[in-house]
């Protein structure tokens, strides 16, 4: 059974966090007090933070950042506002200075609150309330002002069962969800992916993670992201048909096939959210390979990896130079060196490969040392899986930016096994270099390339 709950909020300071019109200056101003009241469970705790946007009968807009300290059950939080009629909006949990959009002659359409990014992640919704009042305030105002809110975000639990112990870096990413909402509570934008870790299992070996966002307009999908070792995985996606604002969607994912997965029962206990739970049908995910364990088995399968073979005025043999770096400088030197007699030297926006026969599912162990010794150089070491002469998700093998110095010959891969993805026939080793530098004995040295199968 729901009761209705008042909150009664004092606000210490009121400031404007974006620039708005100011009310007529020659208006006389009046103190309106006013309440945020919502319908909720027994155990409700009070809003963290409020946005109030005022708008008079000429659509003048004024914005208030209401702070959460001086929460007081006696007390309303005030205003001063000029006489007049007025249409206020006022969302709870919406204190993030930076979500809000919105300009001096914004409509109530135009003014959004927003995902906030963290890195290249998309960040779930606040809590957010939102309310709607019409009033007029007059010389003889004496109640205060109410504003009943509504809850304008769903949640979607996920409870994940039968996690391995070898995952890790485990994190849930819900598609399709509207980035915006507008202060009628409409839901805007192109639409993003949300991404949250998901929490660390309990005693019982599951994982129950709440992400809130705004509700999608059609369905969306769930996708679980985490780490075999180094390598970055994906499982398939998942559709949830409903995601509903102050409606608890609940998916219960397990690792494995419903014939070796034990059933358990649940209960939830529901607190400030509509006691109705949209329950999705379980998900079962295909429990993921155990990623690749042991060492190379000391066959090296990279032709000419120490760079012995070959004279200084030639590409050493078994090496090739990719045309997209047009400089083409390669030269074989015998200091700086690590392995054996002979390294080799980069030069200009230089890209050197070799493509190496793999086995799709198999697991290979890599080296491949770098010296990089000024911080005017750049490069990478750009690995990629293939499936005849098209490119596979390469990502864990690759650097995800520029590298500059090094101390001394540094292992970019560190001797790390990774699985040759589905349909793999090749591993291209190749290291590009985007140097500037003039000299003849600058440049970046590359030694002891490795790539042996682990058995």
């Amino acid at each position: 059974m729901k009761k209705v709950v008042t909150m009664v909020i004092v606000a210490i300071a009121c400031a404007c966090h974006h620039e708005t019109e100011p009310w007529n200056e020659s208006a006389k101003e009046k103190e309106v007090a006013m309440y945020v009241r919502t319908s909720s469970s027994t155990s409700t705790r009070p809003p963290a933070g409020f946005q109030l946007f005022l708008f008079d009968s000429q659509n003048q807009l004024t914005a208030y950042s209401i702070p959460s300290s001086g929460i007081s059950q006696d007390n309303p939080f005030q205003v001063e506002i000029p006489e007049g009629r007025y249409t206020g909006y006022c969302i709870a949990n919406s204190d993030e200075p930076d979500a809000w959009e919105y300009t001096a002659g914004s409509t109530p359409s135009k003014v959004f609150i927003s995902l906030q990014q963290n890195a290249s992640f998309r960040q779930e919704a606040g809590d957010y309330l939102l309310g709607k009042s019409e009033f007029t305030v007059g010389s003889k105002n004496t109640e205060p002002i109410l504003f009943d809110v509504e809850r304008k975000v769903g949640c979607v639990r996920v409870i994940i069962e039968n996690i391995p112990d070898w995952m890790n870096d485990l994190h849930i990413r819900v598609a399709n969800i509207p980035p915006k909402m507008n202060l009628l509570g409409k839901y805007s934008g192109e639409t993003v992916t949300v991404t949250k870790a998901a929490n660390q299992p309990d005693k019982t070996g599951r994982s129950v993670t709440n992400i809130l966002v705004f509700p999608p307009v059609k369905s969306s999908t769930l996708t679980l992201a985490y780490k075999a070792g180094v390598a970055s995985e994906n499982t398939p996606a998942h559709t949830i048909d409903s995601i509903l604002s102050n409606r608890i969607t609940e998916v219960r994912a397990i690792f494995g096939s419903p014939e070796n997965t034990r059933q358990i029962e649940f209960s939830t206990k529901i607190s400030e959210w509509d006691e109705t739970i949209i329950r999705e049908e379980d998900w079962y995910i295909q429990l993921p390979e155990v990623p690749c364990e042991g060492k190379g088995n000391g066959i090296n399968l990279v032709q000419n990896g120490s760079f012995e073979q070959g004279n200084d005025d030639e590409i050493p043999p078994g090496w090739k130079l990719d045309g997209g770096g047009s400089d083409r400088k390669v030269n074989l030197i015998t200091s700086p060196v690590l392995d054996g007699k002979k390294a080799v030297r980069l030069g200009g926006k230089t890209y050197l490969y070799q493509d190496i026969e793999v086995t799709a599912g198999e697991c290979y162990q890599l080296h491949l040392f770098v010296n990089s010794p000024s911080d005017e150089i750049k490069w990478r070491h750009w690995g990629t899986w293939m499936a005849g002469t098209a490119n596979l998700n390469s990502e864990a093998i690759r650097s995800s930016s520029y590298r500059y110095r090094t101390e001394g010959y540094e292992d970019v891969y560190a001797g790390n096994i990774f699985k040759a993805p589905a349909g793999a026939t090749k591993l291209r080793i190749e290291i590009r270099s985007y140097s500037t530098l003039t000299a003849t004995q600058e440049g970046l040295f590359i030694d002891s390339i490795r790539v042996e199968k682990v058995e």
